[in-house]
């Protein structure tokens, strides 16, 4: 692939639209690179926002939460306000992996499958309803504000 590269996203775009494809990017949270000029996002069908790693393994001193709701809000209104892009072209990314700062040199990686088993109790005693209200409200804000689900 990696001879994509010398062809520009409307290009590409062009390319791809006639084999009926799409032409999309992964891009950070509430970075807009230099490089990547209005044309080139107007040619995007999507952007799909990487609305994680801020915190991990590379900075074991820095624990916290590396993928929150604050982030996704703040990604989303950075694309949509300051950017410019329409809500209907965002798609928040969300990470199925966690992380364990167990001490300042110390972090451990978690797949979503272990982080659920470890914690099952934990979400089998919590109410349905606290749950569904949570996961109502977040998609909720998400869609009022644009996001594409």
């Amino acid at each position: 692939m990696r001879w994509l590269w010398k062809y520009s996203a409307i290009e590409l775009k062009d390319a791809l639209k006639i084999h009926s494809k799409g032409i999309s990017a992964a891009l950070p949270s509430e970075t807009k690179y230099d490089n990547l000029n209005s044309n080139a996002l107007n040619a995007l069908d999507f952007i799909n926002i990487m609305s994680y790693d801020f915190t991990g393994p590379w900075n074991p001193s820095k624990p916290g939460q590396h993928s929150s709701f604050y982030h996704a809000q703040r990604g989303i209104n950075f694309w949509k306000n300051t950017i410019g892009i329409p809500g209907e072209k965002l798609t928040l990314g969300v990470p199925f992996y966690g992380y364990d700062f167990k001490n300042s040199t110390t972090v451990e990686s978690f797949k979503y499958g272990s982080i659920v088993a470890s914690n099952k109790s934990k979400y089998l005693e919590m109410p349905l309803d606290v749950l569904l209200t949570a996961f109502t409200l977040t998609i909720s804000w998400l869609t009022d504000n644009g996001a594409t689900l």
